[in-house]
């Protein structure tokens, strides 16, 4: 029973994908089918002081925003906040659904983004390898030293689309995208994916082999958890619900811890979204996924966070979390 209540919840999140909003988005008919489900328009409003400040790390880019927009409704559905790099690409470094739900892609917040690349560029020995999942790769290989390898595919995480529409959306987001001649997952990834996944002293031992043995960090942001989910729904089920942030903090933490112990749940992590109007809440149905090298790394098991043998924490802000895979043979 929990499986198919996750299920219903990952399809009606809309994240790396569209759920609720898609009768409303890619709306179409036998006679006329729609060629542009929705636009990135520019918006008036500039970037935010973190954006900026990212921009320093890409010199030369300019700062830019866009909103999303979907013919017959009368409000954005996201804004993005985007560098228009020196080579002329736009990259993505912020982006925040207004309709309460993800659309499109997870929820970037420049604030998080900010912190963790002023902590790469200061701290992070030079072209180390960072294992990260590859939109997250693709912004750093921009911003920060270190050597990314998932970073070219970012091209691969086009949103999915309903029957029909599957060309529009490759078109509209072709212009976020770097490498675009990448057409599949190479095995390196595939056992990212399965490390993360796998119980916490095998994936960890995972992400040592894939390291080469040598020393190389990994970072997860708490929203990686739910876009794993989304790759790997039969191995690992998560789930996300936002609930009201507003009110005294106590109320707020039973309401959820309420909830979680209500559907029998078995772990979850907490990100204050929306300036804190907003609690969203991601969550692990089974004891197994709890037990996931993912689990343990992410703040679902905080008596147990960063205590994974083989990894250490070093770096810490907002949903971000950065360790570092020991070398082989190396206890500290």
């Amino acid at each position: 029973m929990k499986n198919r209540l996750l299920v219903g919840c990952l399809v009606g999140a809309l994240a790396l994908g569209l759920g609720a909003y898609s009768t409303k988005v890619f709306q179409t008919t036998t006679e006329k089918p729609v060629s542009e489900p929705y636009a990135y328009e520019t918006c008036d409003i500039g970037a935010s002081e973190s954006t900026v400040a990212l921009a320093k790390y890409a010199q030369g880019s300019v700062t830019k925003t866009f909103e999303l927009t979907v013919p017959d409704l009368t409000r954005p559905l996201a804004k993005a906040e985007v560098l228009e790099l020196p080579t002329g690409r736009n990259l993505i470094v912020g982006w925040e659904s207004l309709v309460g739900a993800p659309v499109l892609r997870s929820d970037i917040y420049p604030l998080e983004e900010i912190a963790l690349v002023e902590a790469l560029n200061k701290y992070l020995p030079k072209d180390t390898r960072v294992f990260a999942m590859p939109a997250l790769s693709d912004r750093l290989a921009a911003l920060s030293v270190g050597t990314y390898p998932f970073a070219a595919l970012a091209s691969l995480q086009i949103p999915t689309a309903p029957a029909g529409a599957e060309q529009a959306v490759q078109r509209l987001e072709s212009r976020w995208l770097g490498n675009t001649d990448v057409t599949e997952q190479p095995a390196e990834f595939q056992s990212f994916l399965e490390a993360l996944i796998s119980e916490e002293q095998f994936g960890a031992a995972r992400l040592q082999a894939l390291a080469g043995g040598q020393e190389a960090y990994v970072i997860l942001h708490v929203r990686d958890s739910f876009d794993v989910g989304t790759m790997k729904p039969e191995e690992i089920h998560v789930g996300l619900r936002d609930f009201p942030g507003s009110g005294h903090a106590h109320d707020m933490t039973r309401q959820v811890k309420t909830w979680i112990a209500e559907k029998d749940y078995a772990a979850y992590a907490v990100q204050q979204i929306n300036g804190g109007e907003t609690i969203r809440t991601y969550f692990l149905a089974e004891g197994t996924d709890k037990a996931t090298l993912l689990g343990q790394l992410l703040p679902f098991n905080t008596s147990g966070i960063g205590l994974v043998n083989g990894t250490s924490l070093v770096f810490q802000a907002g949903g971000y979390w950065v360790y570092r895979i020991k070398p082989v043979g190396v206890s500290n």
